[in-house]
């Protein structure tokens, strides 16, 4: 082969359904130029899968790359199972190994030395050895299922808090926000790029017009790959259905729970919401409209409850939210009162003895 021809690839292009990562499988195994070429485009290899993988949007294949479209791939979805049965193969070994070395370790008598001298010394040795490594083996096979377990948990919950929809809504404004940074990219470059095709030379202009063209080409592209993405989301944000605060009707004098404390809405923005915290510091805030949800609302200003009954509901919400855990049922609103009384006795009772050391010490 001629030093100016190069190895053409087959190769086949999957996208995970769930984290649109792509992956990459060749037909045989390239050579260190295309290694070299994947890694500059940012693509990773996974030794576990055998292929290639790239989770950005735009991902360009190297030149010399023939690429079939393989559909979609579940390898995402998949994962939190195969962990799982990962952990329970290690565990299983290990309680393999460890059943092995107790069993080996009843033929030695309690207390019973190495016999040194002794013609069996060498075995006693050697199988005293053996149980030594099958234990220490079986806690590395243990510590292995349990870090697996740790894995398969949070894949597990990844995978969960992907499908909340605020997580969705958040999706959906970075993919809208990346459109709008792909465009303000091609923009400028085209700028940038514009000076030497009116004042540069003629090697420049060349240069400066194939990059543009290269730009508007990898813009396009990312920008219908993104408007995808958005639809795909917007869909599944509506098969969810939709944002919590859609379905709210809130209105200014209305009361929820938050960070701050008990705060009153003093004025709805399209993302924000203005409040009142009524705390100790008695502040003013701007909170995200997506975090509040239906199960927060603490009062509604056409109730008109009094300040206390406001504070006896968030008094009982407080107290049901700390200490649910705790109990199978949520607390009577007399229970509720009576923790949130002894709670408020023993903060008095910490703030004042903080008080006298802060004295103390000076």
């Amino acid at each position: 082969m001629n030093a100016t021809e190069t190895t053409t690839y087959t190769a086949t292009l999957r996208i995970d359904s769930l984290t649109r990562r792509k992956w990459l499988e060749f037909n045989e195994r390239p050579d260190q130029a295309m290694i070299d070429a994947l890694k500059a485009h940012k693509w990773r290899w996974s030794g576990y899968r055998k292929e290639w993988h790239n989770n950005m949007r735009g991902a360009v294949v190297p030149a010399g790359v023939i690429v079939t479209d393989g559909g979609t791939c579940e390898y995402a979805a998949e994962r939190p199972d195969r962990l799982a049965a990962a952990t329970e193969r290690h565990a299983g070994e290990a309680n393999q190994l460890w059943e092995r070395s107790d069993k080996m370790a009843e033929a030695i008598p309690l207390g019973q030395p190495i016999l040194v001298g002794h013609y069996s010394e060498h075995r006693d040795r050697n199988y005293r050895k053996r149980i030594q490594n099958m234990t220490i083996k079986s806690i590395e096979e243990s510590r292995t299922a349990q870090d697996l377990a740790d894995k398969a948990r949070s894949s597990a919950y990844a995978q969960k808090k992907r499908m909340d929809p605020g997580v969705i809504a958040r999706r959906i404004q970075k993919l809208q926000a990346d459109v709008v940074s792909t465009t303000n990219h091609l923009t400028h470059v085209i700028q940038f790029e514009g000076w030497y095709l009116v004042k540069g030379t003629e090697e420049q202009k060349a240069a400066s017009l194939k990059k543009i063209n290269d730009t508007k080409a990898w813009s396009a592209a990312k920008i219908a790959e993104l408007e995808a993405d958005i639809a795909r989301e917007q869909a599944t944000l509506a098969s969810v259905g939709g944002l919590p605060f859609d379905s709210l009707d809130l209105h200014v004098g209305d009361f929820f729970a938050a960070w701050p404390g008990l705060c009153e809405i003093t004025r709805i923005n399209k993302k924000t919401v203005s409040v009142h915290a009524h705390n100790r510091y008695n502040e003013r805030r701007t909170l995200d409209i997506t975090k509040i949800k239906p199960g927060h609302i603490i009062a509604r200003a056409s109730e008109g409850l009094t300040m206390e009954e406001i504070h006896t509901r968030y008094g009982a919400y407080t107290m049901n939210t700390t200490y649910r855990h705790r109990t199978t049922e949520t607390l009577t609103p007399e229970e509720a009162e009576q923790a949130r009384r002894e709670t408020q006795v023993k903060l008095q009772q910490e703030i004042a003895t903080r008080e006298e050391q802060v004295m103390r010490e000076k």
